[in-house]
C-alpha cells in the first residue's frame, strides 16, 4: 500500500510565564500562528514540550522549574506529538509529570519519553497517518539533569545510554515504518555539538533511526546527512519565556533572578520531512529547513537563513571537515563520558568530550598533514633541480 505523509519538527516549546498569560488572556493569541503556513491538514507537528502542564505537585529545589496552567492543553491541540524526555517534565514531581502526560493524551496528543518505569519511558509514541506508522522515541542526557531518570521500578525519563538506546530502537523498529529519535542533550548556548553527540547520533542511525533531532541548548546547532539519514543536533528555542531561576547557597538561603531569552536564544529551525512507503522500503526525504525567531510578541516568525546570529552553513562545513579527519573516533560504541562536580548544593554533570571545534586531536593531525606536504614539495623541488 502506498502512503505519504509530511512531518514538521520544531524545538523547545515552553508554555509558562508570559506565554501562559498570552494564551489564557488573549483569545487571538496562537503560539503556532507563524508555522501554520507550513502545515498541511494531514501533516504531523512534533515539539519538545519543556514544562509541566499540571496543577499538582510541589516545586523541586533546582535551578529552574517550569509549570503551565492545564487549560493551555486546549490551545495546543494542533500539536500531534509531545516529546517529554527532558529536564523539566519532573519539576513538580512524578504525580505532576503523570498528570501532564494524561492531559496531553486526553487531548489527542501522542507522548513519549516519560513513564512510570524505564520500560514505559522507552515505549515509542506511534502515530498512524495515511497508512504510515511513524514512531517516536525520546531520550534525555545526564548533562541536562540527573534527577529524573527512570529505572525499572521508578518513574522518570529515558536516559541517553548506548545500551538502552540500542535495545529500545531495535524493539521499536518493527512497530513502525519510520522511526524518529528526539534527543535532549548538548552544552547550553553552544552552537557546536560535542564529540560524543556526533558519535551517539550516528549509532542511533546505525541501530534503526530514520531521523535524529536534538534540543535543550537554546541555540541552533549544526546538522548533517549520515548514511542517507538526517541528524539535526539542536533545533533551538521555538518558543520560550523569560524564566525565574533559583539556587540554594551553602547556608540554606536562596538566590533568585530572571534568565532572559534574547538574540540567539530566540532562534530555531523547523525541519520538514516527507515520508513515503510503497512496495519497497520506506523513504524519508528532507523537504525544508525554515529558521524561526520570536520577538516580544512571543510568536515565532519565519526568517531567512542569513537572519540567524551565526553562519550555520560555515559551521556545517567545519563540522564536515572534522568528521572527515576523525572517522575512527566517531565509530566507538562506548557510553558518553561525563565530568561531575559539586556546585553549591547540587551535582553538575558536564561532557568529558569537547565541542568538535575544540577537539585536541584535529590540530596535531592537520599539523602533521601540513608538515608532510611541505616535505613532499621540497622533495619535488630537489628532483626538479636535479632534472635541470
Amino acid at each position: 500500500m502506498d502512503g505519504r505523509v509530511k512531518i514538521l519538527i520544531i524545538g523547545d516549546l515552553c508554555l509558562c510565564g508570559d506565554i501562559e498569560g498570552g494564551i489564557l488572556n488573549n483569545p487571538q493569541f496562537d503560539p503556532f500562528d507563524g508555522i501554520r503556513s507550513l502545515l498541511g491538514e494531514d501533516d504531523l507537528l512534533v515539539a519538545n514540550v519543556e514544562c509541566v502542564i499540571s496543577g499538582l505537585g510541589e516545586r523541586r529545589v533546582k535551578y529552574g522549574t517550569l509549570r503551565a496552567d492545564p487549560e493551555i492543553v486546549e490551545k495546543i491541540r494542533r500539536l500531534d506529538v509531545a516529546i517529554l524526555g527532558n529536564n523539566h517534565i519532573s519539576d513538580f514531581g512524578n504525580e505532576a509529570a503523570q498528570d501532564t502526560r494524561r492531559r496531553l493524551e486526553k487531548a489527542g496528543i501522542t507522548t513519549t519519553g516519560w513513564g512510570n518505569s524505564l520500560a514505559e519511558a522507552l515505549e515509542p509514541g506511534i502515530v498512524e497517518r495515511n497508512g504510515i506508522r511513524v514512531g517516536f522515541l525520546s531520550f534525555s542526557c545526564l548533562s541536562t539533569n540527573g534527577l529524573n531518570y527512570a529505572t525499572p521500578v521508578s518513574p522518570g525519563v529515558a536516559p541517553i545510554s548506548t545500551k538502552v538506546m540500542r535495545s529500545a530502537l531495535r524493539a521499536a523498529r518493527p512497530k513502525c515504518d519510520v522511526l524518529v529519535v528526539y534527543m535532549h542533550w548538548g552544552n547550553e548556548f553552544e552552537h557546536e555539538p560535542v564529540v560524543d553527540q556526533l558519535r551517539v547520533a550516528r549509532r542511533a542511525i546505525d541501530w534503526g533511526a530514520d531521523i535524529v533531532v536534538g534540543c535543550h541548548v537554546h541555540v541552533v546547532q549544526t546538522y548533517e546527512e549520515y548514511r542517507g539519514r538526517w541528524i539535526f543536533y539542536g533545533l533551538g528555542t521555538f518558543l520560550f519565556p523569560d524564566v525565574e531561576w533559583r539556587e540554594m547557597r551553602l547556608d540554606g538561603t536562596m538566590e533568585c533572578g530572571v534568565e532572559k531569552m534574547e538574540g540567539r536564544s530566540r532562534q530555531s529551525l523547523a525541519v520538514k520531512f516527507s515520508l513515503h512507503t510503497g512496495s519497497l522500503s520506506p523513504t524519508v526525504e528532507l523537504v525544508g529547513i525554515q529558521p524561526f525567531m520570536f520577538g516580544d510578541d512571543l510568536t515565532p516568525h519565519a526568517i531567512a537563513l542569513d537572519g540567524l546570529t551565526f553562519d550555520l552553513n560555515a559551521l556545517n562545513r567545519k563540522q564536515a571537515r572534522y568528521v572527515r579527519l576523525n572517522r575512527r573516533k566517531l565509530e566507538g560504541k562506548q557510553e558518553i563520558q561525563y565530568k561531575t562536580f559539586f556546585y553549591y548544593c547540587d551535582f553538575i554533570h558536564r561532557y568529558g568530550s569537547p565541542p568538535f571545534h575544540k577537539d585536541a586531536i584535529v590540530g596535531p593531525y592537520l599539523r602533521r598533514m601540513r608538515q608532510g606536504m611541505h616535505r613532499y614539495k621540497r622533495r619535488l623541488f630537489h628532483l626538479f633541480r636535479k632534472g635541470l
